[in-house]
Formats: structure tokens, C-alpha cells, sequence
């Protein structure tokens, strides 16, 4: 039967949930970590992780089997999240003004970066949530699990998965309180506004604890989790508490006063939201109700697998994509290659063999046949443009598709010029055109518009603009595309010079009359 497996690879553990789908037995069939071995001196690098991913499929080799669906959970603490508003609500124009707007607020290079955004509401403006992830650092986990047969097609930030757990219309805080790393999630009527990871968590408290007893890090996790700590180890974990308490705090004060909300509940969970007494010194720093995650039936998630069940849900229940942001994107998105080519090599046969090999056979011969044909129909082609257009060279006819394209410009070419020559009476059309033009674009005393190269031909207009900025180039295309006659234009790229923002705008006039051309 097909799993759902959900694979979060944290500091502490390798961890996975697995949602069977069958019918009316869909649901978790199961929930599995394997510790990630380590001592303590540093937090655990990737090949650790993989070390514990390994003996979970080695006691759970069905997890590689062809037609399960993988999921991924990626840390917060490997991205970088902004909030960002563009002056505009078509998704197209956000899609494309989106890369120079966030270029402008993070220091990176957007080429070294995978860019994945949601947006938060649309009105006359996009208020939008933007992630950016190091794309050689994600390369090499997917990367990694390919190599052991799991190939997700979704992966998902943690941050974004807690706020699943949050659905409240109020004000919600989601605090993950993990080993190496606090994750808090704001939301509101169950959408999620922000995520922060916290480099205060688990780990902490052990490194406190080792650092007063002067023990081997697994004897300081066993006195951590044993409870009943002596004064001085005590009162060392309670100091880092503190600052857990007041990264917090800090991290949601500036949530609200940037977002305008005001955090009413908070969820805790977590391997670290275990420890005692992190929740009640949380309850009342925060002055706020604490809870556990729970879920729909009002069982508490075991805190461990917050993230990963939440993935779970969000496949198994149809969760809208748009409501995520989504992290296998561009060169890194999902192609499904490994499960193909499992597939092939488990279930093939002989006979698909053969089957392959005739189908190959029939396909050559097929396939020189209508090279032959096409190479004639090419030549009686350029042989008729030829006679008829004897000005074209010869060089200009390599192809079908050349040869038609220039004999079906010469004649819209021929039958515009009679036409126009025909039309005694009214105004040229050229002007006409200049005229309709200047009055689509926007208010000069809304935009400044340079606008230079202009050529107008029966079939399109076309010319280079300068405005000021990203947002008024995009306000151009959108001033344009309101008339009726120009409703096709089409933007090039923009790109910086100096201190303007130049770019293309073609208009196609295709059923419009003709007019002269005049450049």
C-alpha cells in the first residue's frame, strides 16, 4: 500500500512519520527516530544525520519502495524569511517583480539563493511572505536521499508546517522548542505571518549541565531528562532558560509591533518543551495560556514528530499549495526521477525489452519518411517564395518556417500599404497610434516615462522606456494593458542603468488596421 513518509532530519534525531493511504485505513501507521550520534563539541553536520536516517532504513527498507510519496522537512534555521508588500495584485507582475525587490533587502546573491513565497492577502497590493534557501545546501540533502531511494516531492520549512497545528482564528504562537534550535511561529486565523529560528534550545541546557558537572555529554542528557538536577546544575540550566525566555519574548514583541497583532495563545512543543520547568517559566514570562500541540481529535502530538505529522496532514489533507511555500522550485523541483527508474528496474521484463526495441525500430523508420517528405515540402516552399518575392536571398529560405514566415509578412505588408494608399479621408493611422499611446500611459504626475527607439509597424509597436524604479515600470505595462487596443503588451526584463530602470515593451496590433511603418 502507498505511504506518505514524512523525513525530518534534526540534531537530536532522524525522525519519521508515516501516513498510510488506504481508503478508510488512511491515517499515521507510524512514528520512528533514531538517535544522531554525537558529543556534544559541535552541533551535528548533515552526515551525522544521515548515519541515523541509515538504521531507520535499515529496520524500514519498504520506506524506498516505488510509489510512496516523500516528504521533507527543512530547518528554519537554514533560511531566511522576509515580509514584503509590491504595489500591485496580479500574480504574474508579483512573480516577475519579486526577485529585484527582495535582491534590494537581503545580502545575497539571488543566483546562489532558491526564492519560494506565498502571499499573505491581495488587494489593490500583494502582501507576501518570502523564503530564501541556500540552493547548493539543498542540492546536497536531496541529493542525499536520492542516493537512498527517497526523492520528495515537497519539502517544506519547519516554521511553516507548526502553523498547520494553529487552527485558531485568534492570535497564535507555535514555540518548537528543539535541540539545537527554537523555532516560533506567529499566526493568525490560522495562517502563518512569520517564522524565527532561535539558536537557544535542548543543547543548551545539556552543554550548562556538562559544563558544572564536568561529565561526558551523555551522562549531561541523562541528568537532563532525569529530572531532580542539584542547586548549581540547576540553577546553570535555569540561566539558559532565561535566554530562551527572552529570545522569545523578544521575537514575538517584534512580531506584533511590526504585523500589528496582538499574541493571545501559544502553542509548545518540541523534544526541549518537555523539560521541566521550561513551560511554566514560559507561561509566565509570556503572560499568556500555554498548551500542548494537539490534534483534531484533541490528542496531544508527540512532541517530537510536531513537524513531521503536520507534513502528513498538509499532503493527506489537500492543504492548497499556495498556502505553503513550496521549496523544490527551478533546477530543484520535483521531476519524480527516482521512483520512475525504481520502478523500471523492479517491475521490467523481457518482454518490456523487446517491446522497447521494436517501438524504437518502428520509430527510425517512421521518422526518415517524413524527413524525406518534410526536406521536399521545404523545397517547393522556398521555390514558390522565391518566384514570388524575387528580392529575398536565398540564405534568408533555410527553412519551412522562414520561407512561410517571410511570404505571410510580405503580404500583410502589401495589403496595408493598399490600403492606406486606398483611404483618402481621415486621420494617418501612424498618428492615430501615437496619439492612442500617449494616453495609455499613466499620469506624468504619477510616473516618469523616457521613452526612446519607438518603431510602429502594421503588426506591432514597439520602444524602450526609463522610469524610476521596479514598481512604476510595473505600473506602465499595467496602465497599458487597461486600453482595450494595446491589452496584449508584453514587458521585457528590466534591468538598472545608472539610476533608472529600463526595459522593452512590445505591442502586438494584430486585427487592427494597418499602418505605415515609421521608426
Amino acid at each position: 500500500m502507498p505511504r506518505l513518509i514524512a523525513i525530518d532530519l534534526g540534531t537530536y534525531a532522524a525522525k519519521a512519520s508515516v501516513y498510510l493511504q488506504a481508503g478508510r485505513r488512511s491515517g499515521i501507521e507510524g512514528q520512528y527516530a533514531a538517535a544522531v550520534p554525537q558529543d556534544g563539541t559541535e552541533i551535528p553536520t548533515l552526515g551525522d544525520r544521515l548515519l541515523a536516517l541509515d538504521a531507520l532504513l535499515d529496520e524500514h527498507p519498504e520506506w524506498a519502495n516505488p510509489g510512496n510519496e516523500i516528504g521533507l522537512v527543512w530547518p528554519s534555521a537554514f533560511a531566511s524569511l522576509r515580509s514584503l508588500t509590491l504595489p500591485f495584485s496580479d500574480r504574474s507582475q508579483v512573480e516577475r517583480t519579486l526577485p529585484f525587490t527582495v535582491e534590494g533587502e537581503v545580502p545575497f546573491d539571488l543566483e546562489d539563493m532558491v526564492l519560494g513565497w506565498r502571499p499573505l492577502s491581495q488587494d489593490e497590493q500583494t502582501h507576501a511572505v518570502v523564503s530564501l534557501v541556500r540552493r547548493e545546501l539543498l542540492g546536497e540533502w536531496l541529493e542525499a536521499l536520492a542516493e537512498r531511494g527517497l526523492d520528495p516531492s515537497t519539502a517544506y520549512l519547519d516554521g511553516e508546517l507548526l502553523g498547520y497545528w494553529a487552527r485558531s482564528d485568534d492570535v497564535l504562537a507555535v514555540i518548537d522548542v528543539g535541540h539545537a534550535h527554537t523555532v516560533v511561529t506567529l499566526t493568525s486565523g490560522g495562517k502563518v505571518l512569520s517564522v524565527r529560528s532561535i539558536d537557544v534550545a535542548g543543547r543548551s541546557f545539556t552543554l550548562a549541565i556538562q559544563q558544572v558537572l564536568g561529565c561526558s555529554w551523555a551522562e549531561a542528557e541523562a541528568h537532563k531528562h532525569g529530572g531532580d538536577l542539584p542547586p548549581a546544575v540547576q540553577q546553570a540550566t535555569d540561566g539558559q532558560m532565561g535566554l530562551l525566555l527572552a529570545e522569545v519574548r523578544s521575537t514575538l514583541i517584534a512580531a506584533e509591533d511590526r504585523l500589528g497583532v496582538e499574541v493571545e495563545h501559544a502553542l509548545l512543543t518540541g523534544s526541549g518543551a518537555l523539560l521541566e520547568p521550561l513551560p511554566s517559566y514560559l507561561a509566565q514570562d509570556l503572560g499568556i495560556s500555554m498548551h500542548r500541540v494537539t490534534d483534531e481529535g484533541g490528542q496531544v502530538v508527540p512532541p517530537s514528530f510536531a513537524t513531521s505529522t503536520a507534513l502528513n496532514m498538509v499532503e493527506a489533507k489537500g492543504v492548497p499549495r499556495d498556502a505553503m511555500i513550496q521549496l523544490r522550485l527551478g533546477d530543484l523541483a520535483y521531476k519524480g526521477g527516482v521512483n520512475v527508474l525504481r520502478a523500471v528496474m523492479v517491475y521490467g521484463s523481457a518482454g518490456l525489452v523487446f517491446f522497447l526495441i521494436a517501438t524504437v525500430v518502428m520509430f527510425v523508420v517512421q521518422y526518415r519518411s517524413l524527413a524525406m517528405e518534410q526536406s521536399e515540402m521545404t523545397e517547393r516552399i522556398r521555390t514558390t517564395v522565391s518566384r514570388t518575392f524575387p528580392d529575398v536571398q536565398q540564405a534568408s529560405l533555410k527553412s519551412t518556417t522562414q520561407a512561410m514566415a517571410i511570404a505571410s509578412e510580405r503580404t500583410r505588408d502589401a495589403i496595408a500599404r493598399s490600403e492606406v494608399l486606398a483611404d483618402t479621408t481621415g486621420t494617418p493611422p501612424t498618428i492615430d497610434k501615437v496619439y492612442e499611446l500617449t494616453k495609455a500611459f499613466p499620469p506624468p504626475n504619477e510616473v516618469t516615462v523616457e521613452v526612446s527607439e519607438l518603431t510602429i509597424t502594421p503588426a506591432t509597436i514597439s520602444f524602450t522606456a526609463e522610469t524610476d524604479g521596479y514598481a512604476p515600470a510595473a505600473l506602465v505595462e499595467e496602465s497599458l494593458r487597461k486600453q482595450p487596443l494595446f491589452k496584449d503588451v508584453a514587458k521585457g526584463n528590466d534591468r538598472k542603468v545608472r539610476d533608472k530602470v529600463s526595459f522593452t515593451v512590445t505591442i502586438p496590433l494584430t486585427g487592427d488596421e494597418s499602418v505605415e511603418e515609421e521608426g
